[in-house]
């Protein structure tokens, strides 16, 4: 720190934590302030009303997982990039593909298709005049995947597309998150390092509980793969977090890192020594809220504070869902809430924000612990069910 730097503080006198402690109890006329005001997060995980530098004293690895975020081949050359995503729901391949370039001349980074519907979708029309080489493109897909990832990387190989150009997310629907299908999808993209069709995702309440199902799909996923004799770092790089954030600004962050931190933990355990904590994606969707009392603009409210929460905590693409796909300006507005926050709010300014705020760091670790905990449990269960 500078001469000059220092002066600015020259007039304010270092506290300690003993000193907050002596005035809060004195502003509390003597009650204890931490029997007051600990509270509880994700049921089971007690904080604190006041941390410090000594609280880190304990905690491993912080420096570790520090201004892990910057990527080697940023496309906008700034410290931190995550893609904007927008969802399009495909009932007919032309008129999505309009709403596409629409998004794609108007802020987003990417597209997710969802072609869930059972509409019949013809790849070449859907993705007309879209330069898939420049842009996300991904999938959100149901019983008819194969046919769908078949005829997508198809039109890839019409076009002359360089595979290390393409990009996106395969995500299959709930009722299809089978090691069977992780499979057909992991063969048909194997040839396209940048398409991550090893989505993973959960819909647990609690962070943690969340956490520790996200990892345990993950090695079911992984062991499934290894069994069918791929490499390790073939499957650990294919593999992808989706994962709703919620209205809970702090947990949100913490949950996002606790994720990044622990998989790479397992990673790992798989002895995947060239993946790095900030190879993993983590795809952060703010869902639709609704609140009476906010209307009409509840969920803009609710998707700028639910996406910080995301790009605090590290996310590599971020999907903001509108009220009502139909209706154009809603749809606009979800799409501009991650272009303000990049444009306007400079979060991409600073690799790792969230980097050494003493709550966020000892509520990153209790949460990660409490997940792994949780995820070793649920493996425990699962052996003992096989024997």
């Amino acid at each position: 720190m500078s001469e000059r730097q220092e002066n600015l503080f020259i007039d304010f006198k270092n506290s300690s934590k003993e000193d907050w402690v002596k005035k809060a109890t004195s502003d509390l006329k003597g009650e204890d302030v931490f029997k007051k005001y600990n509270w509880n997060f994700d049921d089971t995980i007690s904080l604190a009303p006041y941390y410090d530098k000594s609280d880190l004293d304990d905690l491993k690895n912080i420096d570790a997982f520090q201004n892990r975020l910057i990527l080697k081949e940023n496309p906008t050359a700034e410290n931190r990039y995550w893609e904007n995503l927008q969802k399009i729901i495909v009932d007919n391949s032309k008129a999505a593909n309009k709403q596409a370039l629409e998004a794609l001349n108007n802020g987003t980074d990417g597209i997710i298709f969802d072609l869930t519907q059972g509409k019949k979708v013809s790849m070449a029309d859907l993705l007309e005049d879209i330069l898939i080489d420049y842009c996300s493109i991904s999938f959100l897909l149901g019983a008819d995947f194969k046919q769908q990832l078949s005829a997508y990387t198809d039109l890839i190989e019409s076009k002359g597309i360089d595979h290390q150009s393409v990009s996106g997310i395969v995500i299959l629907s709930k009722d299809c998150q089978t090691t069977d299908n992780y499979l057909e999808a992991f063969k048909a993209t194997v040839n396209f390092p940048g398409l991550l069709s090893l989505c993973v995702t959960s819909l647990e309440e609690t962070a943690s509980s969340s956490i520790a199902h996200l990892l345990q799909s993950a090695v079911y996923v992984i062991n499934t793969l290894d069994t069918a004799q791929f490499e390790i770092h073939q499957i650990i790089s294919k593999i992808s977090f989706s994962l709703p954030v919620t209205t809970d600004y702090f947990g949100e962050i913490a949950k996002v890192r606790a994720l990044r931190n622990l998989f790479f933990q397992l990673s790992q355990a798989y002895q995947a020594e060239s993946f790095n904590p900030e190879d993993l994606h983590i795809h952060c969707i703010s869902t639709i809220w609704t609140e009476e009392k906010y209307q009409p603009h509840a969920n803009m409210l609710k998707s700028t504070t639910a996406s910080m929460s995301a790009i605090l905590g590290g996310c590599n693409s971020l999907l903001v869902e509108p009220e009502d796909y139909k209706n154009s300006l809603m749809v606009r507005i979800a799409r501009n809430v991650s272009s303000i926050l990049k444009e306007e709010s400079y979060l991409n300014k600073t690799v790792d924000p969230a980097a050494g705020s003493y709550y966020l760091e000892v509520l990153t670790d209790k949460l990660a612990s409490e997940a792994w905990q949780k995820f070793q449990k649920k493996v425990k269960q699962e052996k003992e069910e096989i024997q």
